[in-house]
């Protein structure tokens, strides 16, 4: 039987990389994969089962940085179109031209970094491991304007947020640095439908701005250590 699945993770990055939107199309390519498989590649197993797959992308506690209104408020809201090999998808065209079809190229048939992937060999090993870029073209995309709406969804689903312990309920308040997965989450699909925002079958992009124009690369995601680089491969956004 179809199910809604609902994914959520708290994002330590918008910069363009990951997501990447441009030309009304959302993807997530560099970013969630996992030596083994990540959200990438179970969010792609989801959709080959042909359920219907939504991933929400909420403001980390680094990237809302001073700014508390953000602190885990949606950056986007996307429902899956496909989900394309990392191969197919690094040796086509069209996506070769996208911020996030710069940083990886294939040669003799594998996938190797360019010179503007900003991850070190862990990283990219993450990446490569995630399998598929899920692309999106019904999606909400707030950028710096995370905050200002979108609130409904945290109205409705409180427990996606912050965690309850009298019900057993674990938020993304202790998942920041992985991600939440929910594989019968009806109601949410319902309720989507109701908000404003989200427009049936189109995509909405409220700010064409990423809330940072850095790409924060963490040396390792289980210390507090960080660096920021600037991510230059992108055309901007679109």
């Amino acid at each position: 039987m179809k199910k809604n699945v609902l994914y959520v993770y708290a994002m330590t990055n918008d910069s363009g990389l990951a997501p990447c939107v441009e030309n009304g199309i959302l993807t997530l390519a560099c970013c969630k994969g996992g030596k083994n498989g990540g959200m990438r590649r179970k969010a792609a197993n989801d959709l080959k089962e042909k359920n219907d797959v939504w991933i929400l992308g909420l403001c980390g506690k680094r990237l809302a940085g001073d700014n508390a209104n953000k602190v885990y408020m949606p950056v986007y809201l996307a429902k899956l179109s496909e989900a394309v090999c990392m191969k197919k998808y690094y040796s086509t065209p069209e996506y070769r031209k996208r911020a996030d079809g710069r940083v990886y190229k294939v040669v003799n048939g594998e996938l190797k970094p360019t010179k503007c992937n900003p991850h070190n060999d862990n990283e990219r090993e993450k990446d490569i491991g995630g399998k598929y870029v899920l692309i999106s073209e019904n999606f909400t995309y707030w950028g710096d304007e995370c905050g200002k709406s979108g609130k409904e969804i945290k109205e409705a689903f409180p427990y996606i947020f912050e965690s309850d312990t009298d019900k057993g309920k674990c938020g993304i308040d202790k998942h920041c640095r992985g991600y939440m997965v929910d594989r019968n989450f009806d109601e949410f699909a319902e309720k989507v439908c109701e908000w404003k925002w989200f427009l049936k079958d189109k995509c909405n992009v409220i700010s064409k701005n990423p809330i940072s124009e850095k790409y924060n690369y963490f040396e390792d995601e289980n210390t507090d250590e960080e660096k920021s680089v600037s991510f230059s491969c992108g055309g901007g956004r679109k």
